[in-house]
């Protein structure tokens, strides 16, 4: 757009925060029908609604139109129909896959989006090389998105065998209750009543405030701090690296420990001597910088990633909702915070920079604490729990 139609940088930033915001809208309004709804019907039409979309802005785009808030206006529609789509892959997996291997499967779910994005961006460039403009990439994912909505509404039903099933072990007797018929949803006004979810809301969005402000603002300092700045993209793609790999061995390794939110705390403790020296510019040669912004995004951008996949389905199963749907919901109010907490953040920072980077990583820190220490009666709830288990198991 930037290219073809001399859209401004401006621009583009507005219709970047605008698919965030009415993203952040659409999962507040939206996943509450995740678990009203038969899955395969909400992940069929969202899925297809972006296409068309996608489509429609393409046409719009062959039509040489310029107007920047024709494309705003396209973009926040996109936020808003995409919104169930996460919550429905999230409930959908978390019926699917039983409490032993929950956090395996859900780590690897969560390395989608990042894998997406690599995927996409890749394809477009090559699509380009190849003299496609942005419009023929953009019908050639509309097709693509709608031969994927189509499959998925004739193959995802929301049927919940693994929680209908009969709990064998004294362990999961204290984890899930035993269904016999489809869970009830609960109403949404007693949603943020579910235990432990309000903290886990308001460290999502530290975390991710965290998160976006290593991937976003550390280019920019990385670009201050190093002489060979051929080394910026490596270093900073390591902070997504980590991130992914991060998640999938808390994934791995919560399953084995059948518990998540101490290992989570272990991550962020990790993650402060890491933070610290970034911040006081310890190291300012290339290798160094790599492990240590490597090693933050996996501790970072772990926590962020398993607390929108796998703790929604663990604060589903507490024995006062046991008894109703409420994946979806959760996992949208949690994406949702957690975009509001980065984009509050990412706004201070823009400033604090202006003033001192000093003050930008002693905001991290400081996010970084309260998320942890935020956290700590879910994990004094989740380790009563074990040792419960463990003296009458």
């Amino acid at each position: 757009m930037h290219l073809n139609f001399g859209i401004t940088e401006e621009w583009l930033s507005a219709i970047d925060s605008t698919f965030m915001l009415f993203s952040t809208l659409g999962n507040i309004i939206t996943s509450p029908l995740v678990d009203r709804h038969q899955l395969n019907y909400i992940l069929g039409l969202s899925i297809s609604l972006s296409s068309v979309l996608y489509l429609l802005t393409s046409v719009i785009g062959y039509f040489q139109v310029t107007a920047p808030w024709v494309y705003l206006l396209m973009i926040a529609l996109q936020g808003l129909v995409q919104s169930p789509i996460y919550p429905a892959c999230v409930s959908s997996l978390g019926h699917l896959f039983p409490k032993q291997v929950i956090g395996k499967a859900m780590s690897l779910l969560s390395t989608s989006i990042s894998f997406g994005n690599f995927l996409g961006a890749f394809i477009t460039g090559l699509l380009i090389l190849i003299n496609f403009t942005w419009m023929d990439s953009m019908v050639l994912y509309s097709s693509l998105e709608l031969g994927i909505g189509y499959l998925l509404y004739h193959q995802i039903s929301k049927q919940y065998s693994p929680v209908n099933q009969k709990v064998n072990s004294s362990e999961e007797s204290l984890l899930h209750t035993n269904q016999i018929k489809k869970k009830e949803p609960l109403p949404l006004k007693d949603i943020l009543k579910v235990p432990f979810l309000k903290s886990v809301i308001l460290s999502k969005m530290c975390i991710k405030f965290s998160y976006y402000s290593l991937s976003m603002w550390m280019p920019y300092y990385l670009s201050i701090i190093l002489q060979d700045h051929a080394w910026i993209g490596i270093i900073s793609g390591s902070i997504e690296i980590g991130g992914i790999i991060g998640a999938i061995f808390c994934g791995f390794l919560s399953d084995s420990l059948n518990t998540r939110p101490p290992l989570l705390q272990i991550y962020l403790i990790i993650s402060f001597p890491l933070i610290s020296l970034i911040g006081l510019k310890v190291f300012t040669t290339p290798w160094p910088l790599l492990f240590l912004f490597f090693f933050a995004g996996f501790c970072i951008g772990g926590c962020n990633l398993i607390l929108i996949t796998a703790v929604p389905i663990d604060l589903s199963q507490h024995p006062s909702v046991a008894n109703y749907e409420v994946i979806g919901s959760i996992t949208g109010i949690l994406d949702a915070s957690g975009s509001l907490g980065a984009s509050i953040g990412i706004f201070f920072i823009g400033y604090l920079i202006s003033i001192s980077w000093f003050y930008v990583f002693l905001l991290l820190s400081t996010a970084i604490l309260s998320a942890l220490l935020i956290l700590t009666p879910y994990t004094h709830y989740e380790l009563k729990l074990k040792h419960n288990i463990s003296i009458y198991g």
